[in-house]
C-alpha cells in the first residue's frame, strides 16, 4: 500500500491546510487608525497576549483570541465597519479554530465559520482588502477540510480567484519585518497551485487547476520579501523535489531541492509551525516522492479516479 495518505476528493482541499500555516507570531499597528478606541486597544492586547501564552496554554490563547474578535469587531461597529478591524476581528477567530483541540469540531468549525463571515464583512465595505481575501481564504479552507470530506467542492475557484485579486493588489501591511500579507498570499499560492493537480480537465471540471511553474513563481517571490522564512524555504524544497520525482529532469532538481531543506533544518525555528515544517523538511529528504503531497498537516495523493467519481 501507498506510504501516502489518500484522502479521496477531500485531498484536494486540505491542501489548502498548507496555505494556513500563515500565523503571525507578532502583532504591529502601523497601519492602525489615528482614532484609536478603548475596544481596539483591548483587542490588541489580548490578541498579544493570546500569541504569548499558545504554545504553553492552547486553551487559555483561544479565550483570548475569542475575546479580542470580539473586541476588534466591537471596534468596527464604531469606526464605521472598518475593514481593517474586520479582517484583524477574522484573524483572531481564525486563529482561535486553529488553536482549538482536534475533537473539539463543533468549536473549530464555528470558529472558522465566523472567521469566513468577517472577512466576507469586510470585503463588502472594501472590496480591494487584500488582507480580508486572504483570511476568508484561510477560513473557506480549513472550514471544508476540518470535517474531512469536502462539501464546497465547487468553491475552488472562488479561493483561487481570491488568491489572485489579493496578490495583484500588492498589500503592504506587515506585522514584522519577516511577516507580511503580500510575503504570505505568494506563500498561500505557491502551495495552492504546487499540489492542486495539473490536469488539463480539471479547470473545466472545478473552475481552476494546478500549476507548479506559477507555484515556483510564487514562492521565489515570498522568499525575495522574507529570506529568512522556514516555511517558505520549506516550500521551494519540496517544489523542487516534487519536480525531480515528477518531470522529466531528474538530478537538478532533486539536488536543488535537497541543498534548501538541508539550509532550512540549519535555521532558527521563528514561528511555532516551524517545528512541524522542519520535520516535514527531514522526511522529504528520506523520501523525495512525498514531496508532491506535502500540505503541511497531512501527505496526500489524489487520483484522477478519486476527483472524477466524487458526489456534486
Amino acid at each position: 500500500m501507498s506510504t501516502f495518505c489518500r484522502l479521496g476528493v477531500a485531498s484536494c482541499f486540505r491542501l489548502f491546510c498548507a496555505a494556513l500555516s500563515l500565523i503571525v507570531t507578532g502583532v504591529a499597528d502601523a497601519d492602525r487608525p489615528g482614532d484609536l478606541s478603548k475596544e481596539w486597544l483591548e483587542a490588541v492586547r489580548l490578541e498579544e497576549e493570546a500569541l504569548t501564552v499558545q504554545r504553553e496554554d492552547p486553551q487559555a490563547a483561544v479565550r483570548r483570541y475569542l475575546e479580542a474578535s470580539r473586541h476588534f469587531e466591537r471596534a468596527a461597529d464604531e469606526l464605521d465597519g472598518l475593514p481593517m478591524a474586520l479582517w484583524r476581528s477574522a484573524r483572531c477567530a481564525w486563529l482561535a479554530g486553529y488553536a482549538m483541540a482536534d475533537d473539539d469540531m463543533e468549536g473549530r468549525l464555528n470558529n472558522f465559520k465566523r472567521a469566513e463571515e468577517l472577512a466576507t464583512r469586510g470585503l463588502e465595505r472594501d472590496p480591494e482588502c487584500a488582507e480580508c481575501m486572504l483570511w476568508k481564504f484561510s477560513a473557506m479552507g480549513r472550514r471544508r477540510t476540518s470535517v474531512g470530506v469536502w462539501k464546497g467542492i465547487r468553491q475552488v475557484a472562488e479561493m483561487a480567484a481570491l488568491l489572485d485579486r489579493a496578490i495583484a493588489l500588492k498589500p503592504t501591511h506587515a506585522d514584522s519585518d519577516w511577516n507580511s500579507t503580500l510575503g504570505n498570499l505568494y506563500y498561500a499560492s505557491a502551495s495552492f497551485y504546487r499540489v492542486v493537480p495539473e490536469w488539463f480537465w480539471l479547470k473545466w471540471f472545478l473552475g481552476a487547476r494546478g500549476d507548479r511553474a506559477r507555484a515556483r513563481v510564487d514562492i521565489r517571490a515570498a522568499l525575495a520579501l522574507h529570506p529568512m522564512r522556514v516555511d517558505y524555504q520549506v516550500e521551494l524544497g519540496s517544489q523542487l523535489l516534487c519536480e525531480g520525482t515528477t518531470g522529466a529532469e531528474k538530478e537538478a532538481p532533486l539536488q536543488a531541492g535537497r541543498e534548501i531543506l538541508e539550509r532550512a533544518l540549519l535555521a532558527e525555528p521563528q514561528r511555532r509551525d516551524d517545528t512541524r515544517d522542519l520535520e516535514a523538511a527531514r522526511i522529504m529528504l528520506q523520501e523525495p516522492a512525498r514531496a508532491c503531497g506535502y500540505t503541511g498537516d497531512v501527505w496526500v495523493e489524489v487520483s484522477e479516479a478519486d476527483v472524477r467519481d466524487a458526489e456534486f
